[in-house]
Order: structure tokens, then sequence, then C-alpha cells
């Protein structure tokens, strides 16, 4: 084990550069055959310094200016040095500069202060070792700050030399007052600098106490640490880019000065005391971090909105490393139960949309009430549960939104009542001394809520909510044409809250039909696309008529998708043969005629409910969090071999599922994969070519730039759409 560790810097003094080598003691042994090993290595890869400064304690400095000025076993240290000039420094207790000795002096005299070897050598260890933890495009972290950042610095990454941990323990000194009796500190990684900071203080300053360590766990354990018992406390933060946890640290009744971070990247603040800062400055630490990272408040955050999940970081996570990441391919049993009866009622009544509307509300999801209520299997549904449910006393059916009406009439047809219906905005201007046409108090009479279609039910809970008012009294019923849903959970947790009341029996609630569906909202792939070809017509090129077509398609927003969900690479829309393994043999085929969009709804339906299964070792899911990352095997594409199958994957898929930019097997078989259906671009078994060639250039699919330069060579089978596509991606992208 090395008691030196050495750092090579350049100093301006004036209007010279000078080269600097730093050479830093942990020990009070400077032995001379170490010395000479590392002074040979530095001399041979980057030729002798101007000054070489050996840094050291105040107690070995009287011995290391005796040895390198005048004993014999360094001549050759010496020597290898040839005209550079040779100065000690040495440090005390308190982490400042004792003294200084100009040894051998040939002129080139950096004069570098102590505290500007600290930090451009500890800036220097935070390049070399990766001090950040960085995101990719599947995850990136939410600080217990709240703030959504692309990196955050993991101390422990720099402890990889115990030499090096003592420097790094050397910057931290000042911030230690003379009576700390205890080391409060936020992640176990600080044991180890606490552990340094002792061995320092032992020698420099024996009669001061040794600390001792706890730790607090960050954010997870601050606000119930005790800070007061065991000691005079010092609380040391491993890093921060903000100095929060020092703010609550001090509503702890911690002393201000006796609060300080190891590391800090941040604006400037004199209430932040830090050991190093690790800034960029061009003539103080050009060794420095620039603060050029992505850093976003919660709820407008650049990233999420690009797709990627945020990672909350608590206590020790800190200290752990990213997901390991795991494939998945889709089998039949992945499908949702009930998800092949309820496509055999639905696919081919054009009631399932995809909508490009933009900004906060916008719902990619769309179910037409309309098409919906028109569908003969919905009707005989409807009219079940109309006659199951809703008494023959109601009086009053209560409209979720404008388009439930149809739904309404069809429910009130059906459960052969004639109802007042009251509009949504309507419900507070109801009262409880309302009464019917012949005298009857409504309060106490059932209610019928309908709606055509709900996704989260919170309009479903807050005309529950506003009926207690109003209808203290009476029964309330739920019907829902079409409910969609983001788990099973989430289902049942919305018929719990609904169907509560203080009354003998509980509320009803029914739906025609259910369905497992991501929740609605962009990101989404349309948008994606939309911004691919802008970014091509905003780099010059000229799209070509198809094209120029589609991005003025895809604007144009109050007309959704059914049919031209996908790019084709020849003339013909992609349609699902018969055999689609998650429906039921006859829906797709002739005379019926299902959508793009009932097959993309499908796949998103199966993708989100493996999204969502309950944890369990042996179990299928899709997981995107801190320990698990699981891909979509690229198989997927050679099981799914329907283009139209193929073109929902993609779409379908979270860009986190289909991320193989990482350059392992999975990759080479992503690029292979998506090789075999550009070579076959002009036959139909390749017909899903060119929203492959989207996906690449929205940036949802990702590869490794090899893998990406074989797909989007050009190839003379490539029909035109295809390999206009192919050009514009590899402007964009190579």
């Amino acid at each position: 084990m090395s008691s030196l560790c050495s750092f090579r810097l350049t100093k301006d003094v004036d209007g010279r550069t000078l080269d600097v080598l730093i050479v830093f003691l942990a020990s009070d042994e400077l032995r001379a055959e170490e010395l000479s090993t590392l002074v040979d290595r530095q001399v041979q890869d980057a030729l002798a310094p101007d000054e070489t400064i050996l840094l050291t304690r105040r107690t070995a400095f009287a011995d290391c200016v005796v040895a390198i000025g005048e004993d014999a076993a360094f001549e050759g240290v010496r020597n290898r040095l040839g005209r550079a000039t040779i100065t000690v420094i040495s440090f005390g207790a308190g982490g400042r500069e004792n003294s200084r000795k100009v040894i051998r002096d040939t002129g080139e005299i950096s004069g570098i202060s102590i505290e500007e070897i600290g930090r451009r050598c500890v800036s220097s260890m935070f390049a070399i070792h990766g001090g950040f933890v960085e995101a990719n495009s599947n995850y990136h972290f939410l600080n217990p700050s709240q703030r959504h950042t692309d990196r955050f610095i993991r101390l422990s990454n720099l402890l990889s030399s115990s030499a090096e941990i003592s420097l790094l323990a050397m910057t931290m000194l000042p911030l230690v007052p003379p009576s700390a009796e205890v080391a409060h500190v936020d992640t176990p990684a600080m044991f180890a600098l606490i552990s340094a900071v002792n061995d320092n203080l032992r020698v420099l300053a024996p009669k001061r106490p040794w600390l001792r360590c706890e730790n607090f766990r960050s954010y997870l354990g601050v606000r119930a640490h005790d800070f007061a018992t065991g000691g005079e406390p010092v609380v040391l933060i491993s890093a921060s880019s903000s100095g929060s946890l020092a703010e609550v640290i001090a509503t702890r009744r911690v002393p201000r000065d006796r609060i300080g971070h190891v590391l800090y990247l941040g604006e400037e603040d004199e209430r932040v005391r830090r050991a190093v800062d690790l800034s960029y400055d061009q003539n103080r630490n050009p060794e420095g971090v620039r603060n050029d990272r992505e850093t976003y408040e919660d709820g407008n955050c650049k990233l999420c909105a690009a797709g990627s999940i945020p990672v909350p970081l608590k206590g020790d996570q800190f200290d752990m490393g990213g997901p390991d990441f795991e494939p998945l391919t889709m089998l039949k049993t992945d499908a949702p139960p009930g998800l092949s009866a309820t496509m055999d009622r639905i696919a081919g009544t054009d009631a399932f949309r995809i909508s490009t509307t933009k900004g906060a509300g916008a719902k990619q999801f769309l179910v037409d009430a309309g098409s919906l209520a028109a569908a003969e299997t919905f009707i005989k549904r409807t009219a079940y549960l109309a006659r199951r449910h809703i008494p023959s006393m109601t009086r009053e059916v209560v409209l979720l939104d404008e388009g439930s009406r149809a739904f309404g009439d069809l429910v009130a047809r059906e459960a052969g009542i004639a109802p007042r219906f009251v509009a949504r905005s309507e419900v507070d201007d109801l009262d409880t001394s309302d009464e019917t046409q012949d005298g009857m108090r409504l309060d106490g009479l059932p209610v019928v809520i309908v709606a055509a279609v709900v996704e989260s039910g919170r309009s479903l809970r807050d005309v529950s909510r506003d009926l207690r008012r109003s209808r203290s009294s009476s029964p309330l019923i739920y019907l829902i044409g079409c409910a969609k849903n983001a788990s099973p959970a989430r289902r049942e947790e919305l018929e719990k809250t609904v169907v509560q009341t203080h009354a003998a029996a509980k509320h009803a609630f029914a739906s025609v039909e259910d369905i497992i569906l991501p929740a609605s909202g962009p990101p989404h792939a349309w948008l994606a696309e939309a911004d691919f070809l802008n970014r091509a017509v905003a780099e010059g090129l000229e799209l070509g008529e198809t094209l120029a077509a589609r991005l003025e398609r895809l604007g144009r927003s109050s007309e959704p998708l059914v049919d031209e969900l996908f790019l084709p690479a020849g003339e013909n829309p992609l349609r699902i043969q018969p055999g689609f393994v998650f429906w039921p043999s006859k829906t797709s085929q002739p005379p019926r005629q299902s959508s793009q969009a009932d097959v993309y709804y499908t796949i998103s339906s199966v993708l989100q409910a493996l999204r969502t299964n309950k944890p369990n070792p042996e179990g299928r899911a899709l997981r995107t969090n801190w320990f698990q990352q699981t891909r979509l095997d690229p198989a997927n594409l050679g099981r799914f071999n329907d283009g139209v199958i193929q073109a929902s994957i993609l779409r379908a898929a979270r860009p986190v599922e289909i991320d193989y930019s990482t350059k392992d097997d999975f990759a080479r078989e992503a690029g292979r994969a998506i090789c075999r259906i550009m070579d076959a671009a002009h036959r139909p078994r390749g017909e899903a070519a060119c929203e492959a060639l989207v996906a690449l250039g929205s940036g949802r699919l990702r590869v490794p730039r090899e893998e990406l330069e074989r797909i989007l060579a050009e190839r003379e089978t490539f029909p035109p759409l295809v390999s206009e596509l192919a050009a514009i991606c590899r402007h964009l992208l190579l």
C-alpha cells in the first residue's frame, strides 16, 4: 500500500505556464524507493516538471526537507527531476499551511497555495475516478430536495487509495472544530474519511479527542437523528449541489459553523462551508466541473417529458450502483385477464383512437363514445347492467360530461326509465329540498351517474363528493361505458372509493367494458415523430410529398388517428393478419375490419399489465427503478412478425424499454433484428421498416453507433419512403 499519491497541475506565473508535480505524503515516513518509482513514472509519462511540490504533515516536514535536500538515498530522485524546483510544504491540524521550504530553486516557483492544491487535486480525483453517477435515456434522478437531475455526486467513487483518502481528509480539517467529539455523517462512505481525519489528527494534535462517527442517513433520517448527545458535534455532508440538507440540519439546533460539506458543486453561497469546491474556475480550478448539468423542478422536468423515469434517491442509495438490465419476451399469458374477450367485442368498431393533442390534460388514448354506443355487443352488455343495477324509481341521471349523453340515453332506454338528465355543471345547483313534479322528494331516490369513458376516475370522486351535499340519502349507481385503468389495483381502488357510504348498503358501481392502458398524456410516439420531422425541416432538409403530408396530418390534432397510426414502407396501410395471439382467431379475419388502433391498444394493454404486475421474485414484469431495469427482448420483433404488431411494439414501448444503446448482446441482437426488417423493406416481412426508422430518428429506439450505421446503410431494394427516412436519420444521427 503506497503512502504517496501524485497529481500534475499547471500554474500561470507572470505570463508563463509552469508544469507542477504535486506529491502528497500520507504518513510521517518518506521512503526513497517509493518516491523514486513515482517520479520515474511521472517523468516517463509527461517529462520532468518545472516544479515538484511535496505536501506533508507538519510532523514530517523537517525530516522530508533534510532527506530530499541532502540524503544520498534521494540523489536519484533529485537527478531524475533534472532542473525542476523542489519545494516542501506542510500542513497542521487545522488543514492550513504550516511551513514552506524551497529546497532547490531553479527560478520556476509556482507559489501555489495549499488551499488551491487541495481543491485542484481533489477535482482531478473526481474527474479520474468518475465522481458522478450519470443518468441515461432510461432514467434520471429525483433528489431528496425534489429536484430532478441527470447526475449526482457519489463520494465513494473517489475512495480508491489510502493516500488519496488522506489527501481528501486534509481538505476536511478546516471543517472540524478542535472541540468536536462526534462526526455526524450522511452516508457510510464517510466512515473512511473520518478514519483518515483521525489518522492525521493522531500525529498533528494528539491531545484532541478522536472523532466518533454516527450515520444519520441523509434526508432519510435527518429529522429523527439526535445531533446533541454523545459529545460536541460536527456534521459532515459527503456532497451537495444546493446546501439544502445543511438547511434542514441547521433547524435541528446545530450551529452553522459545525456543518460542512466535503464536496460542493453549486451556486456560490457564503453560508455553505465546504472542504472542496468542485466548480470550474479558469485560474483557480481548471480541473473543476463545468456546471452544465440538467436540473429541473419537480412537475416541470424536461427529462420526464422525454420519457425518462425519475429514480428517487434516499439515504444510502447514493452509494449504490445503477440498475442491471433484464430482457423480456412477451407471451400470450402476459395479457391482462379479459383482454381477448374485450378486443373481440370492440375491435372493428372504430371506437379506439389516438390523439396527437399537446398540452396539459391532453389524452393520447381516446375512446369514441358514439362508436362504442352503436356496437351491438356493447348495447347488449349495457342493457344487462342497466336492468341489473338501475331501479325503476330512478328520476335523475347525472352526465359526467357532454360526451356521455348518448350513453345516458342508452342506459335510460334499456332500464325503462324516463329521468331528468343533470349536466355535471348543474350538480352544484341541486338541493336537498328538490322534488319531482308529483311532489316526491328527490333526496332519497336513486341517482344514476353515467360516464361514457373514464380514466383516472378523479371526476367520479368529485361528483360523489358534490352529491353528498344535496343527495346525502340517495343510493348512487355509477355506470361506466368504458373504464380505462392503469392497473387492476387502480380499478379496484376507484370502485372501493365511490361505493362507500354511511347508509345501510354500499353504492353500486359497474362498467360495461374495462381495459388496462397507460395513463394518457404526452410524451408519446406521435409527438416524438412530429418533433423528428420538424427537426429535419429545421436542419434544412426538404421533406418529400409523403412525409410533408404526414407532418401536416400529425398537426391536425382535432382529428384522432384510427388507421393512420403507422407509416407503411409500401403503398398499402399496415394490417393485422389472422392469428394474432392476443385476440380470438375470428377477430382478425374478414369480413371484420379491425383498425391499426385496435392492435396498438392491445399491445399497449399487454405492456401496461407487465409494468404493473405485483412484485414477485418469479413473476414477469417490466420494471424501471434503481435496482432493476427490464428491456423488451429484441426477439419480440422476430416472434411478432406482422408489421403492424412490430410498429405497435415500437410505438407503445417506453423509450427505456427499447433502449439498446449499451454495447452488449442485446444491442447486437436489436441491430440484427432491425437490419432484417430493413433488408426486407421491399417485401411484406419488412413493412415496418419506416416505423423502425421513425423510432430511431425520434430517439425512442436506441442502438450503439456501429449498429446504427449498419441499419441506416443505403440498400438498392429500399422503397422510396424508406430511402428518404434512412437519409434523414443518417443526417440527424450520424
